[in-house]
């Protein structure tokens, strides 16, 4: 678990501004979706723009931004990326910045500062869980010692009281 969390935040990275594609158009085939996630809810804007299919998370910044600029159905400049720290669905493009009418929506800078709180998450997550499993690795040793240390101790006192 602890290797998964610092494979994480260590391998999770981001595209740099310049090597994101401008893409403009209306959007078209917008929607939100409600996620339930245990307690929490969590909702997901998807939509179009110039053949590019997008979506956005409530966990991102801007979020209600987001959702009004794609819901007015004017045409927004949106910039996207392969995201190199997606694990599992490396063709997904992801959103990186928006404006409307040449007005920001999102910026680059507003992506870059949320995925670095889940970076930092990611390494605290691994290192708690690392330290711990070293702690009861050595709790494991240290009893295993001294179980062997007693072991010896016996057989030596049985082997005195035969005589040998």
């Amino acid at each position: 678990f602890s290797a998964v969390c610092l494979g994480l935040a260590a391998f999770a990275g981001s595209l740099h501004e310049d090597e994101l594609t401008l893409v403009e158009g209306g959007p078209t085939n917008v929607s939100v979706t409600e996620l339930k996630l245990g307690r929490k809810t969590a909702h997901i804007v998807q939509f179009t723009v110039g053949g590019h299919s997008l979506e956005y998370s409530s966990s991102g910044a801007k979020f209600q931004e987001v959702v009004k600029a794609v819901a007015k159905e004017e045409p927004l400049q949106v910039w996207v990326g392969r995201n190199p720290g997606l694990l599992f669905n490396k063709e997904r493009e992801t959103l990186f910045k928006i404006s409307s009418n040449g007005q920001p929506v999102l910026a680059y800078s507003d992506i870059i500062d949320n995925e670095e709180k889940g970076e930092t998450a990611g390494w605290v997550c691994g290192s708690v869980s690392l330290a711990l499993g070293v702690w009861i690795a050595s709790m494991w040793l240290r009893a295993r010692r001294r179980y062997t240390s007693w072991i010896r101790l016996e057989n030596a006192s049985q082997t005195r009281s035969a005589g040998f």
